[in-house]
C-alpha cells in the first residue's frame, strides 16, 4: 500500500513541471496563538527564470485538499514570509490533484484569522484531552 502511495505521488509529481525550477534557501517561523505555537515549514522554496520566488508547501494525502485548508497554509505563510523568503510569494501544491493553490490579492474573509486562532485552540485542548 506504501509502495502505491509514493508510486501516484512521483507520478503527480512529475507532471507538474511548473515547479521543477531551481531550489533557494528559505527558512522558518512560528505562529504563536494564546494557547498553542505552530511551526511554519514549507518544504521547500524556488525561483522562476523571471527571478520570482516562491515557497511551496506540499499536500501529499489522499483527499483533495480542502479549500479553507489551502487558505489557511497560504495566510500564514503570507503571515510570516519576512522571515521565511522575503519576496516570495507562497505556492500550497495539492499533488495528487495537481493543482496548485495560489494566494489572491484580496484580503482574507473577515473574521478569518480569527478563526485559524480558535482551531488552533481546539487542537490544543485536543491535546490536553489526550494526554490526560
Amino acid at each position: 500500500a506504501r509502495h502505491r502511495h509514493y508510486d501516484a505521488l512521483a507520478r503527480h509529481w512529475l507532471a507538474m513541471r511548473k515547479l521543477h525550477l531551481p531550489l533557494i534557501p528559505y527558512g522558518q517561523a512560528l505562529w504563536q496563538t494564546p494557547r498553542l505555537g505552530v511551526r511554519i515549514r514549507p518544504d521547500f522554496a524556488v525561483v522562476d527564470p523571471k527571478g520570482k520566488l516562491f515557497v511551496v508547501k506540499l499536500w501529499l494525502k489522499d483527499r483533495p485538499l480542502a479549500k479553507d485548508a489551502a487558505h489557511a497554509m497560504q495566510r500564514l505563510l503570507t503571515l510570516h514570509m519576512a522571515e521565511i523568503c522575503p519576496g516570495a510569494t507562497p505556492l500550497v501544491v495539492d499533488v495528487r490533484q495537481e493543482k496548485i493553490h495560489r494566494a489572491t490579492r484580496r484580503a482574507p474573509k473577515r473574521g478569518f484569522d480569527e478563526w485559524m486562532e480558535i482551531e488552533a485552540g481546539s487542537m490544543a485542548d485536543m491535546w490536553i484531552r489526550f494526554a490526560a
